[in-house]
């Protein structure tokens, strides 16, 4: 039987990206997707993408989370449900919260829920950036949302069948938060497309930075993030003035958008680094790989907590040695010495050494690659992520579609039985 699923939000990002790979893997594999999403800017209600089907939600933000997203998204479920039956939802981090106790009463909608973070992390990451008054009112404005967040979410978690999270970390602080019981949570590992995103050869370097605009004799940083302060881009400027002296060819090439990119331009040019950094806005997925193709080291400086982000794992498929920030997510990715090197949060000065460090010693910073591209090829897979997927939604879904032995049976149906029909319902861009 197909699998039919409704991921919710899209956006630019590492959550992002994780939800499209899952939901065209699947397509790939032979089940149903539908996408359900935030409001498309050029107005279109709805297209077919790659065997995707995607609904645009009119009127709704990717912002943040809003009831009239919730209850549009809603409508429709009820709506297709009714003409052609799905048989779960498959909801990107709080995409379904706010109706996955209806879908269950009304629908017997089954539902798998996958955690990129958690509540108290997002948390602690506002309190280290409430250092300006932007920084304290974001920190007083999370601080009175948290309590009707968790509410919500333990409300919800009741009608959910099954849990992943993007690593060891998120698993155990949500099954703390949320009182989720062990046996209901596993971790998914975050794949990436390792032939798409793969050591560039000599030539196609060659082309990517005259693309770009880049020296041959250049050394190049690398960021593809968000740029919003907790992702401290901000850092990475402070480091790469202190750099110049010694590294007068310098580039740092930075892919992403976000609230905070105009005060990062301001910031670049007070530096003095307007012809050092390349803000390259929001970049296609399909053409990182010709930014990363141009790069001799990968940079992720952030302030705070990260899940397990995506960008690491592709930019170490393509054979990026990767200089991080030392938390949950990162730590798990990057072997200190090894792929790359990991310094403390914040540290302008240790961020500066570890990035002039790698990029001074030519056949080590291979190697590094080297065994950054080994680890991704040998453990992050998308093949293996929507592994997980399909898993979990047979599961939840049990014998009535897919031939499980029930919710708490047997992880892999037999090589014969496809997995369940899926709604999946991603998250609002973020």
């Amino acid at each position: 039987m197909p699998v039919r699923v409704t991921p919710a939000h899209q956006a630019d990002g590492g959550m992002e990206r994780v939800n499209w790979a899952v939901a065209r893997g699947l397509a790939a594999r032979g089940h149903e997707v539908t996408v359900v999403t935030t409001a498309h800017p050029d107005g279109r209600s709805e297209e077919l993408d790659q065997g995707v089907r995607i609904h645009y939600v009119a009127g709704s933000t990717w912002r943040r989370y809003q009831r009239r997203w919730w209850e549009a998204s809603y409508r429709l479920l009820e709506s297709e449900h009714a003409a052609v039956p799905y048989d779960a939802i498959l909801s990107q981090a709080a995409g379904a919260r706010a109706y996955l106790g209806r879908a269950r009463r009304r629908l017997d909608l089954p539902s798998v829920v996958v955690l990129h973070g958690s509540a108290w992390g997002e948390m602690r990451t506002a309190g280290r950036g409430a250092r300006t008054p932007r920084g304290l009112y974001r920190l007083a404005r999370l601080g009175w949302r948290l309590p009707r967040h968790l509410a919500g979410w333990r409300r919800a978690a009741g009608s959910v069948d099954g849990w992943l999270a993007v690593s060891p970390q998120v698993a155990a602080a949500n099954r703390r938060e949320l009182g989720i019981a062990a046996g209901l949570m596993a971790v998914m590992p975050v794949g990436t497309d390792t032939g798409t995103f793969h050591p560039g050869a000599r030539k196609e370097r060659s082309i990517a930075r005259l693309r770009l605009g880049i020296p041959a004799s250049a050394q190049v940083v690398a960021m593809v993030t968000r740029l919003e302060r907790e992702k401290g881009v901000q850092v990475a400027l402070k480091a790469a003035r202190r750099m110049l002296d010694t590294n007068p060819e310098l580039r740092v090439l930075i892919a992403g958008h976000g609230r905070h990119e105009r005060r990062l331009r301001r910031l670049a040019t007070r530096l003095g680094l307007d012809d050092t950094c390349l803000f390259l806005g929001l970049v296609d997925h399909d053409d990182l790989p010709l930014v990363l193709a141009a790069a001799d080291v990968f940079a992720l400086p952030s302030l705070g907590a990260e899940g397990r982000p995506s960008a690491v794992v592709e930019a170490m498929a393509a054979g990026l040695p990767v200089v991080a920030t030392r938390s949950a997510g990162t730590t798990g990715l990057v072997t200190d010495g090894v792929t790359g090197r990991l310094v403390p949060r914040g540290d302008v000065g240790a961020l500066a050494d570890a990035l002039a460090e790698v990029l001074a010693d030519g056949p080590r910073r291979w190697a590094m690659g080297q065994r950054a591209r080994e680890e991704a090829v040998r453990g992050w897979q998308v093949d293996a992520m929507v592994d997980a997927v399909e898993d979990a939604l047979a599961v939840a879904v049990g014998p009535s579609a897919g031939g499980r032995q029930g919710r708490r049976g047997d992880p892999r149906p037999p090589p014969s039985v496809p997995p369940p029909s899926v709604r999946d319902v991603e998250s609002p861009r973020s």
